[in-house]
């Protein structure tokens, strides 16, 4: 029998085909529009194999089982037509999906759809087979591919020293295959063992005029870009809030962003119907989360929980979607309730515009803030916190991430549409959208307004008279910070210079404590503690005494910890944010930039946590203050 691939002029087809034959490349993505003649490829390079070669395994996978039925198989059985094959050389069961050749070859038809019970598609993972042929590359998940791809190789190959083939055919999406295949065969940076074939409906002789004279009357606006002009780099729409896809792809990669406050933000179901999701992001990245497909408010409610104890993260700085569900998770944990009709909030940067933007609600304002950080590259999400899955999931409702046609006001497309265009609710992008709630808005109860702190570097000082103090508190077991400030007062404004701020013992405090007091030549300091803290504090000035800094030893005034830590700070704050200046250049000073986050996270309610950094502070104001007066 001899088996003859009529390419009926189609020039692609032909390369293809002689890539598939080279040993030197494993795989071949082949396409780029409509009527590029992909299928009837697919079918003749995986059919011809599994007839050539006795007992091989070879798959055919699509997204869709549906798919796979009313498009390849019909394709597939044309394939036999132009071979002239009969029944007699195969037999195809429809209920497992296979087709068995009569000399013992076997094609599997596999559907590539998302099962919950295996969200990674580890089921392709574990699968031995020949070669394979990836149909609609354009709807797979990256994990599904990685899984299809790793099973291939395994079955006969070394038998018939035959290379491993992995056959992709597609129409231009912005998925996997821009990001991998795509925009490296544009750069010239496409791997070697790895062959683009960008194929039109010009290049199949085969079709019909009228065929493709409908395609041409009946594709418009993104639709007609891809699948008739092949077009990679089109734009959904013109209304889109984002500068280019590439912003969207940013994200998973930026590495520079500076970590600082934590922050949750939970997308609840709606009345149980939606996926909820509980994130936790530092500042502006993505670092953990929580995916329920199913869930119940007791659930979401215990999860925030424990990522608030996980991640110190205060009821001021969690924010939960209030419709549906959410508003009793907001009533279980009691922290801030996000509604998404509510009045737009004062921006501060625009404040003194006369012609401020008009958004029609709060989540559009926020929608809006998004786009603009997106675009400026001030979101990112942890590398390799995601399955490809989630990440797919991420860039198609960013995508949604558009303007409704409206002459007065900024309006966010509504969800609905959302919902039709993706075809599911846009969970993640509603997690994004809220966590911008806090870009506009901190806090109600922070007490220490970072925005408007006074900043300054070390060498704006330099030279100035000033005399200069020391407060610290000293923990009374290994859970809490050991915090030491140093300050110089120039004028009425105290400008820490220097922090020791850490829980580690008195091994690696006591000596760091001794040589910032000495280089710091501070008049005065004083220390505060209970328990066996002072223990901590008598063994250090008996140290500087030994050591022969007995000056240093009697600036040191020990003080025992009497009054409401919470009433204190209270009672300074207004003090502090008013007189007291903190640096900007402490980037290589870990210590001193944890106790400026940590400050500046401190909330009036008794259960703050990091309370070290506002105590010792305000114990430094109101020492100041006593001894002003």
């Amino acid at each position: 029998m001899i088996l003859e691939f009529d390419t009926r002029g189609n020039e692609k087809q032909l390369e293809a085909s002689e890539a598939w034959a080279n040993d030197e490349v494993f795989e071949i993505y082949y396409g780029g529009r409509k009527g590029g003649g992909k299928s009837y490829l697919g079918g003749n390079l995986i059919f011809s194999d599994a007839l050539t070669y006795p007992g091989i395994h070879c798959f055919i996978a699509r997204k869709e089982l549906s798919d796979l039925t009313k498009h390849t198989i019909p394709t597939i059985y044309e394939v036999f037509e132009s071979w002239g094959l009969s029944k007699r050389y195969y037999t195809y069961n429809g209920t497992q999906n296979t087709f068995t050749l009569y000399n013992g070859s076997i094609v599997y038809l596999l559907y590539a759809k998302y099962l919950p019970s295996d969200p990674l598609y580890e089921r392709f993972g574990s699968m031995q087979m020949t070669r394979g042929w990836i149909e609609e590359g354009g709807e797979f998940v990256e994990d599904a591919y990685k899984n299809l791809k790793i099973s291939i190789g395994r079955w006969k190959n070394d038998v018939y020293n035959l290379a491993p083939k992995l056959l992709t055919t597609l129409n231009p999406k912005k998925n996997y295959i821009y990001r991998n295949v795509y925009k490296p065969f544009k750069n010239n940076t496409l791997r070697k063992d790895t062959v683009f074939i960008q194929a039109s409906i010009n290049d199949n002789k085969s079709l019909s005029e009228s065929y493709t004279k409908n395609l041409e009357n009946t594709l418009t606006g993104a639709a007609r870009q891809r699948l008739l002009l092949g077009n990679w780099e089109y734009d959904d729409e013109d209304n889109s809030l984002l500068e280019s896809y590439d912003k969207i792809l940013d994200i998973f990669t930026i590495n520079y962003l500076k970590p600082g406050k934590k922050y949750i933000i939970v997308d609840a179901a709606r009345f149980g119907s939606d996926r909820a999701l509980v994130c936790v992001f530092d500042e502006l990245k993505l670092i953990d989360y929580k995916a329920y497909e199913i869930s119940k408010t007791t659930d979401i409610s215990n999860k925030i929980k424990d990522f608030q104890i996980k991640y110190r993260v205060p009821n001021s700085r969690t924010i939960v979607d209030s419709d549906g569900v959410g508003g009793g998770v907001v009533d279980e944990v009691g922290c801030v309730g996000f509604v998404n009709n509510a009045s737009p909030l004062e921006e501060e940067e625009n404040k003194q515009i006369k012609d401020k933007p008009n958004y029609n609600n709060l989540k559009s304002q926020c929608a809006f803030m998004l786009a603009k950080l997106i675009n400026n590259g001030d979101l990112a999400i942890k590398e390799g916190l995601l399955p490809d899955k989630e990440k797919e999931m991420i860039i198609e409702e960013l995508e949604q991430l558009k303007r409704k046609e409206d002459d007065n006001k900024l309006i966010l497309i509504p969800k609905s549409e959302m919902k039709d265009n993706i075809a599911r609710s846009p969970d993640w992008l509603d997690v994004f959208i809220m966590r911008m709630y806090f870009v506009i808005k901190e806090p109600d109860n922070l007490l220490f307004n970072e925005s408007s702190a006074i900043k300054f570097k070390l060498s704006d000082i330099a030279g100035k008279e000033g005399k200069v103090f020391c407060t610290a508190t000293i923990p009374t077991s290994g859970e809490n910070y050991l915090c030491i400030i140093i300050s110089k007062l120039i004028g009425n404004i105290f400008y820490i210079i220097d922090v020791v701020y850490t829980t580690k013992g008195s091994d690696y405090s006591a000596p760091i404590a001794i040589i910032k007091l000495k280089e710091s030549n501070v008049n005065r300091a004083v220390f505060e503690s209970n328990k066996q803290g002072l223990q901590y504090i008598r063994d250090l000035k008996n140290k500087l005494n030994n050591d022969g800094l007995i000056d240093v030893s009697k600036t040191i005034h020990v003080n025992k910890i009497d009054t409401d830590i919470d009433s204190r700070v209270l009672m300074q704050s207004a003090f502090i944010n008013s007189n007291f200046a903190f640096r900007n250049d402490v980037q290589n000073n870990k210590e001193y930039q944890e106790y400026l986050i940590h400050l500046f996270s401190y909330i009036k309610d008794k259960a703050a946590n990091y309370k070290d950094p506002a105590n010792v502070t305000s114990a430094m104001s109101l020492f100041f203050r006593n001894s002003v007066t």
